[in-house]
Formats: C-alpha cells, structure tokens, sequence
C-alpha cells in the first residue's frame, strides 16, 4: 500500500536480497526527510504556538528528542562498523563513549528499556577497544555492557507484571506513574517508545572478540555465568 510506511524496511531487505540494489535506494530516497517525521512535526507545533497546552507540547518536544537520539545510535554504529578506519582507532572509541554520554545524560538513570541501547553501545566500544589491543578498556566496557543487560532485563520482567496487572484490571493506564527522571523527558510516556531487544547471545558474540586469557576470565567468572547458560 502506498501510504502503509511499516513495509519499508523488510521491503528495503528483500530488494537487497534479489540482488535489486537500485530499486532500494530509490525506494529509500522516497521516503520522508528526518525533519518530516512525526515525533519532529509534533514537536515543532509547541515551538510555534500550535499546541496550546505546555504540558502536551513539551511531551511531543521530549517524544522526538527520545527518537532522535535513538536513531542517531543507530545511524552512528552502522557508520563506525562500516569503515574500517574509526572500527580500528581510538577516534572511533571516543565518538561511541561521547554518544554514550549523551544518552546517559539525556535519558537519566531510569531507563525503561533504553538500556539495551546503552548496552548495544558498550558491545560496539569492547570491539573496538579490542581491535587497538586496549583489552582493559575493553573488559570495563564488557562489564557495563553486562549491567545494562541485567537492568534491561529486570524492565522486561516489570513490564509483564504490569501487562498482567492491566489485564486483571487492578491498574489503570491513566494513573500510570512511570516517567523518564531527566527534566529533558520528563513529560513523556515510556510505554509509546519502542525499545531494541537485547539477547545474551549478542554478548556472547561480543566476549569472542577478545583474546583468548581476556576470554576466559569472562567465561569463568561467575558473574557473568547467566549469559553463557542461555
């Protein structure tokens, strides 16, 4: 359907995978510029006086800010990991530790599912920490990588008590007390943003990278023993 805009991306995927490169990018190239989306559309109404109430207005400044920096991780790891250059230098370390920062600061210390964003972060900086031989930098981001799983996790388990909470009826969507702690999004509903899921196979995959001594301290560490289990 011309207007039904979820089949672009498994459509941008199979045209690749016939071989059909040409008809993707212009099927790309069709779409809406960034700063036509809808997060960015609502957020700019309360910038110019559409919106007549400041609390919608600063929740719809909040949702496309909270998109924004969420497609910006994404956009900024497939550019590292697609050139060869800042995938092998510190340059390419301190770009992903900033954009780490950013997030940090801007979603505050409760998350509600974002830490898989965080956690995907810190699995692209043991790479490249491991690709420049800085294995200490790497481990210390492993172990965030780790605590950001752990944290997801206990989210996903919360999230299903509240969905079975909501089905029994014993709360209620309106009186819904879950918000962001930064004054940045402090208006928005976690529950409208979707989050990437985060599997323990990803930092399996992400222990491979390091050198066999670095390696098996991981795998033997009971800490980390939840991940290997799986």
């Amino acid at each position: 359907l011309p207007h039904d805009q979820s089949c672009i991306i498994p459509l941008l995927s199979v045209y690749s995978c016939l071989g059909k490169y040409e008809k993707a990018e212009q099927k790309a190239s069709e779409q809406p510029d960034l700063e036509l989306c809808r997060q960015v559309l609502l957020g700019n109404l309360g910038s110019i006086g559409s919106i007549n109430d400041e609390k919608r207005a600063e929740q719809y400044r909040g949702d496309a800010v909270l998109e924004l920096l969420h497609a910006f991780q994404k956009s900024l790891d497939e550019a590292i990991v697609c050139n060869n250059e800042l995938n092998n230098s510190r340059e390419g370390l301190e770009l992903l530790l900033l954009t780490r920062q950013l997030f940090d600061k801007i979603v505050g210390t409760e998350c509600h599912g974002f830490h898989s964003d965080l956690c995907f972060i810190d699995m692209r900086c043991v790479k490249i920490a491991n690709n420049i031989g800085d294995h200490k930098v790497a481990m210390d981001c492993f172990d965030s990588a780790f605590e950001q799983y752990i944290k997801f996790e206990q989210w996903k388990i919360k999230q299903f008590k509240r969905s079975e909470e909501r089905n029994n009826k014993s709360i209620n969507d309106e009186n819904n007390d879950e918000h962001f702690t930064s004054s940045l999004l402090k208006s928005v509903n976690p529950s409208g943003h979707k989050v990437i899921v985060c599997e323990p196979s990803f930092l399996v995959k992400t222990a491979t990278s390091f050198p066999e001594k670095e390696k098996k301290l991981i795998t033997e560490d009971p800490k980390y023993a939840c991940i290997f289990e799986q």
